[in-house]
Parts: C-alpha cells; structure tokens; sequence
C-alpha cells in the first residue's frame, strides 16, 4: 500500500484513489496513518493551497505565519549547503533578489 502512495498520480484523480486506500485500509484492516498519509499528498498537486500549519523563516532567520503571504507571489527555495549544485544557484538567486527588491519597494 505504501508503493501505492509513493507511486500514485495525486493530479489525475485523487478522490479516486483515496476510495482505493480507504477500502484497502478498511478490508485488510491496514493502519489509518496510510489514509492520512494520503491525503496529504494534495498539497503536491499544482494549484492546491499551501499546506496549513507549516512554520517558514525568512532569510534573516524571523519565523513566520505562510498566511501573511496570501495573495502575493512566493519563491520557496530548498537547499542544501553540501550541495554543489546549490551553491552553484546562488549568485542567480542574489540577481533575482535585487531585481525583485526593486519592485518591492
């Protein structure tokens, strides 16, 4: 079941595939986690909402609410500082960060 998940198309039918998980979870009598673990994957289909309840920091380190960013354009960057090809993207990512102070102000 869990090869199911990992490998399932979340946007071509969700809806059909958590009836196939939940009756699998309910007949074989699976654990419920795998009906959670499911349906959080909604978040990965292109124009669904951000998932709640995620804590961010900016770049100055400052937590704060996703919620505060509604209606704007949000850039996510996930990184890595062993990661070469990273730190490869980082004089891109200065450049787009000057152009885009700029329109900010």
């Amino acid at each position: 079941m869990s090869r199911y998940i990992k490998g399932y198309n979340y946007s071509n039918d969700f809806l059909d595939g958590l009836v196939h998980v939940t009756a699998a979870v309910e007949t074989y009598q699976l654990p419920q986690t795998l009906i959670a673990d499911f349906k959080s994957k909604l978040s990965t289909v292109g124009g669904q909402a951000f998932p709640a309840a995620v804590e961010l920091e900016d770049s100055l380190g400052q937590k704060f609410d996703i919620t505060s960013l509604r209606g704007k354009y949000v850039y996510i960057d996930l990184w890595a500082s062993w990661c070469v090809p990273c730190i490869k993207e980082i004089p891109s990512l200065l450049k787009l960060g000057e152009e885009t102070a700029s329109q900010t102000e």
